[in-house]
């Protein structure tokens, strides 16, 4: 009896802990409040910095402003040095006095600086005529050209200081002209 005593025993134990094992589950229960909060950690070490962002679109230009008002009297700045009085006059080459008039002339030019160079031009498009000659010591110069075909016009033979790039251009600065015709008298 004392054997059937312990199986029973026995039976009761593994029905308490069998049975919950298969009971069906039932529903949740509603959440218990929260605890409180755990002491906060100490900070941590600053992580590398990440790589600069491209640059923005640039933003549309604004309205410009209002003209200001004009300076006071006697602001203005120191005047600024003597322009150029270089000369140039066209010479027949046969005989070299001055005309107004040739199909070939010596073109000859004075009070240039000493070492510049000199392109020669003619009419409103500026047609060259000549480029690189070099000024004398005594700031002059001379260059035998060949006018375009004759015609009853009057033009002005130009004469440009280069601006360092060896070539007429818009940068060259006008320093002398002379006014010709290249008719040419039968």
């Amino acid at each position: 009896m004392k054997k059937a005593g312990k199986i029973i025993a026995f039976l009761i134990i593994i029905a308490l802990i069998v049975v919950p094992l298969t009971a069906c589950p039932g529903q949740q229960g509603s959440q218990g409040p929260a605890g409180p909060a755990g002491p906060q950690g100490e900070k941590g070490e600053r992580g590398p910095m990440g790589p600069p962002g491209s640059d923005g679109a640039r933003g549309m230009v604004g309205p410009e402003g209002p003209e200001g008002p004009e300076g006071p009297e006697g602001d203005q700045g120191e005047q600024g040095p003597v322009g150029p009085n270089a000369q140039i006059v066209v010479a027949s080459w046969d005989n070299w006095a001055t005309v107004g008039y040739a199909d070939s002339d010596v073109v000859l030019g004075s009070n240039f600086i000493p070492g510049d160079y000199v392109h020669l031009t003619i009419c409103e498009e500026d047609t060259v005529l000549a480029e690189n000659i070099e000024v004398n010591d005594c700031g002059a110069f001379y260059e035998t050209v060949i006018l375009p075909t004759p015609s009853l016009d009057v033009v002005s033979l130009k004469a440009y200081v280069d601006d360092g790039d060896g070539h007429f251009d818009s940068g060259d600065e006008l320093w002398a002209c002379w006014p010709i015709t290249t008719y040419i008298p039968g």
